[in-house]
């Protein structure tokens, strides 16, 4: 009956469970859930929001999602804004093409402005992008987040500008999962 064939009777197998094109390897994430803030205008690891994977096959993708809560303060709205960062090891990816003297990013972050009504300070930003990667290796990769404030600017992650003890300003979380 046919309900009894095994699949190795009618199809040689393949060499392993990770040659079947389309199918997920591995699934690793971490969540950060404490806070962060840095008035950095370089770009600056933030701690504890990175992952490593071990790719099976050199041939493999890895789907990078992210997602991460932030919100900057500044009294210049003319530098209204903070830029999130995706990394490979040192070198960035899923970023925007150079252009004169503009910051390439993954994301613009946006600002509470301390003179406007535009955003009020307990926001909080949601900065999320995904990438399909190519790495080309099965050595260990890790894949982090970094951001930028603007001069004058302090950039707040998992938190609201203001974060008074208040029930109106939260605490959220910011993630990052890679999937092969």
């Amino acid at each position: 009956q046919l309900e009894n064939l095994l699949l190795s009777q009618i199809a040689t197998p393949p060499p392993s469970p990770y040659a079947y094109p389309g199918v997920i390897v591995q699934v690793l994430s971490t969540t950060k859930n404490d806070v962060f803030d840095t008035n950095s205008a370089a770009y600056v690891d933030i701690p504890g929001l990175s992952v490593t994977i071990t790719p099976r096959s050199a041939t493999n993708k890895i789907l990078v999602i992210y997602n991460v809560a932030a919100m900057g303060n500044t009294a210049l709205p003319s530098n209204g804004n903070g830029f999130l960062q995706l990394y490979r090891a040192a070198t960035p990816v899923n970023i925007g093409a150079a252009a004169g003297t503009r910051t390439s990013a993954s994301n613009m972050i946006n600002y509470n402005f301390a003179n406007t009504a535009t955003f009020t300070s307990t926001e909080i930003s949601s900065n999320s992008g995904n990438y399909l990667d190519s790495p080309a290796t099965v050595a260990a990769t890790t894949y982090s987040l970094k951001v930028k404030a603007n001069p004058n600017s302090t950039l707040y992650i998992n938190r609201s500008s203001a974060d008074t003890d208040n029930a109106a300003h939260g605490r959220v979380t910011s993630t990052i999962t890679v999937m092969e």
